[in-house]
């Protein structure tokens, strides 16, 4: 079986919340069958020194979260495939992709 699977990542869950429902939308008028699986999230914290010479032990601390979800498109049609190009270079810096094709 032929499927398609495409690796949505952002920032910013709302974004991702509203582009993966603009995906559901788009593949029902292809009548595709597509599923959604969200991975959790990643946490990544970062610590920089405020003044590295005279007070080490001040410190900032920032965290960077990445929300990730795999769709899944079991359909290998032509208009699917041109659909899925079209998404990735529609994306932008708030959204990124990887898209796989593959074969089970």
């Amino acid at each position: 079986m032929k499927q398609i699977k495409l690796r949505v990542l952002s920032y910013n869950k709302s974004f991702l919340d509203t582009f993966l429902k603009g995906i559901l939308l788009e593949f029902s008028f292809l009548h595709c069958s597509v599923t959604i699986v969200p991975l959790p999230k990643r946490t990544t914290l970062f610590t920089i020194l405020r003044s590295p010479f005279v007070n080490a032990k001040s410190k900032e601390q920032f965290k960077l979260e990445s929300h990730v979800a795999i769709v899944r498109v079991d359909s290998y049609a032509h208009a699917c495939i041109t659909l899925c190009y079209a998404l990735k270079s529609v994306s932008s810096e708030t959204i990124s992709f990887k898209l796989v094709l593959q074969e089970r």
